[in-house]
């Protein structure tokens, strides 16, 4: 007697799906959003002295340098976005680690806090002072302290942690390892500050130092929304101590 096709149990097997390597990106990724991403920011500086120079105002005004470097930003992830979902057909923001929080967010915010004040205090004792430089320019003006205030806690802070915690740190601690990856992440992020602060060397080891614990809070955390609050946190208390007594600033 035949067996009907009910009783007949086939068993196949099924090879596990391996997970995908995180970070998936590799480097030749990173020069790829390097050779078109940083045009995006001399492009987006041009377009913004055109627009001054139609409406007849300084190129110079917080205005129109917050909106630049606002422009250039969204031309760097808009390069970014283009390679994780072109060459991966990955999510933008998850990618980036933007992801469920093991740090409560106000934890992150309050760490990010007292940080800040210890940056203020380590600065001070160490007598580090930021040279003459466009944003000491702008914080004399109350409308560029202003401007820059508001950009210091929104837009920056997502900005460079997606940049350098949820994008360059993953790379660097997937091939020089957790310690040395952060570290090398943290560096890159206080240089990126040289400039900004009159080409002080000081001023940019106390950053790459914040831009370490940074590093830290991303990786123990994992998720990039802990690093980008504690960014705020860091950034709003040190405008905080600015607006109330007047010191130079480590953002």
């Amino acid at each position: 007697m035949t067996p009907s096709e009910d009783n007949v149990k086939v068993d196949v097997e099924v090879e596990p799906v391996p997970p995908k390597r995180f970070p998936f990106w590799n480097w030749q990724d990173a020069a790829l959003l390097l050779g078109l991403g940083l045009p995006c920011l001399f492009v987006a500086a041009l377009i913004m002295r055109g627009i001054a120079a139609l409406l007849h105002v300084h190129s110079d005004t917080p205005a129109v340098l917050v909106s630049a470097q606002a422009i250039g930003y969204a031309g760097l992830f808009a390069v970014l976005a283009g390679i994780l979902r072109l060459g991966y057909d990955a999510p933008f923001w998850r990618s980036l680690g933007w992801v469920h929080s093991r740090l409560p967010a106000a934890s992150a915010v309050i760490l990010g806090s007292v940080l800040s004040i210890a940056i203020a205090v380590l600065g001070g004792l160490l007598r580090v002072q930021a040279k003459d430089s466009e944003m000491q320019k702008l914080l004399s003006e109350p409308g560029g302290a202003i401007a820059l205030a508001l950009f210091a806690v929104t837009l920056a802070p997502l900005a460079e942690e997606l940049f350098f915690r949820g994008f360059l740190q993953p790379l660097f601690v997937r091939t020089a390892g957790v310690i040395a990856g952060i570290g090398i992440t943290g560096a890159l992020f206080g240089a990126l500050h040289f400039q900004e602060y009159g080409n002080s060397w000081g001023s940019a080891v106390l950053v790459s130092v914040a831009g370490i614990a940074f590093g830290v809070i991303r990786h123990l955390s994992g998720s990039t929304q802990s690093s980008v609050l504690a960014h705020v946190g860091y950034n709003g208390t040190l405008f905080a101590l600015f607006f109330a007594v007047g010191r130079n600033l480590k953002t």
